[in-house]
Formats: C-alpha cells, sequence, structure tokens
C-alpha cells in the first residue's frame, strides 16, 4: 500500500514537471542547465578536495542554495509569459550549459595531462642510445 502510494506520488512529481513549462525546448533548456550547474559543483568539489559524504550532508544547503535559487529563477523566466522573460532566461541557460561544459572541458584535459606526466617520467640523464645510465651524484653537478 505504502510502495504504491510512493509511485503515485512520484509519478504525479514527473508528471507535473514534464508540463511545467510551456514548450518542449524551455524544457530541455531547463534541464540541460539544471544538469550542467550539478555536474559543475561536483567537478568543483572533486577539484577542491575530497568531501566525506557526513561533510556533504551538513553543507549540503551552503554548497548548493545557489545553483537551487538560479534554477528557480531560469524556471520562473522560461514559464513566463513575457516574451523579453523567456529570451533572458534563455540565453542564461545556454550561459550556464556552456561555461559549465567548458569547465568540465578543462577540468578533464588538465587533470589527463596531470596524470600522463605523473606516470610517463623519463629519467634526465638515461642514455638509451649507448646503452648506459648516468650516475645519481651527475644529477647535481657533483
Amino acid at each position: 500500500m505504502v510502495a504504491r502510494s510512493f509511485r503515485v506520488l512520484v509519478f504525479q512529481l514527473v508528471q507535473q514537471y514534464l508540463h511545467s513549462l510551456d514548450s518542449l525546448f524551455a524544457l530541455a533548456l531547463f534541464s540541460s542547465a539544471a544538469t550542467a550547474l550539478i555536474s559543475h559543483k561536483v567537478i568543483f568539489i572533486l577539484l577542491q578536495s575530497p568531501v566525506s559524504l557526513v561533510g556533504v550532508l551538513f553543507t549540503w544547503p551552503c554548497l548548493f542554495l545557489f545553483d537551487v535559487l538560479t534554477l528557480r529563477t531560469l524556471h520562473a523566466g522560461l514559464s513566463s509569459h513575457k516574451r523579453a522573460f523567456r529570451w533572458s532566461a534563455g540565453v542564461c541557460a545556454m550561459l550556464i550549459i556552456v561555461l559549465s561544459s567548458a569547465f568540465a572541458s578543462l577540468y578533464i584535459s588538465a587533470n589527463t595531462e596531470l596524470q600522463w606526466e605523473r606516470s610517463f617520467q623519463v629519467h634526465p640523464c638515461m642514455n638509451l642510445a649507448y646503452g648506459r645510465s648516468c650516475r645519481i651524484g651527475s644529477l647535481w653537478g657533483s
């Protein structure tokens, strides 16, 4: 009985979300902007330092409050009857998507380069052509 009422509640919430905006394009912009904001926040948290689950649970309101307010403003703008508000909210959603994807690609490429340098280090004094290597003391000039 409880599981059935939970399924009905979830179905009603999904249906309400799908019908909350007038056009499919506005719904796609809003969903993409929400995904971009959340993924940007997760990448930013991983970039700074790993946060434990308890730390995320305690700091959730502070971490995601700006994202929730941004998404609420975007939803209000995309569902507005005034064309200027819809256009400005659409432009803001596109900026969020583009900037978040640029940040993610820069993070991934920088992290890949960093991991590549760590995994492939060449000894500066190795001479493979002659099959011999220098002594450790010759690296510092002694």
